[in-house]
């Protein structure tokens, strides 16, 4: 059932086994989660410690849940993909990450010039599927 616009038709060649291990410039951290009040409470406590305050604002958002990802360009093309695996070794999947359309391969002036390190997350929206 692989759809034409599958990128295993775009890549050519068989699925990839184990992947090279790779250290990220900088850890690759996951954010906790509370699953009710309680731990919603102790987790709302703690920032409030940490910041010596007696209140603090905060917002939420819902969240994307995929693949974390370190996107590497230095000086303007990309040259390593790693995602995370436990926070300062991850593994190279570049050549895979290298198929995502919308992935920029390299990046225009003002950060051409820079050696820059992106953090993303990659998912797939459900409508695709739809």
């Amino acid at each position: 059932m692989a759809s034409l616009n599958s990128p295993t038709k775009r890549v050519g060649a068989k699925l990839l086994g184990g992947f090279k291990k790779v250290e990220h410039k900088f850890p690759m951290l996951s954010l906790s989660n509370a699953s009710d009040q309680n731990e919603f409470k102790l987790f709302y406590e703690r920032i409030c410690k940490d910041l010596n305050k007696s209140k603090v604002s905060l917002s939420a958002e819902p969240k994307f849940d995929g693949l974390a990802i370190s996107l590497t360009y230095p000086k303007r093309l990309i040259s390593l993909c790693g995602n995370q695996r436990r926070g300062v070794i991850g593994e190279d999947v570049s050549i895979n990450v290298r198929t995502i359309k919308t992935l920029p391969l390299a990046l225009n002036d003002p950060y051409s010039k820079l050696d820059v390190v992106l953090k993303a997350e990659i998912y797939m929206n459900i409508m695709i599927l739809i």
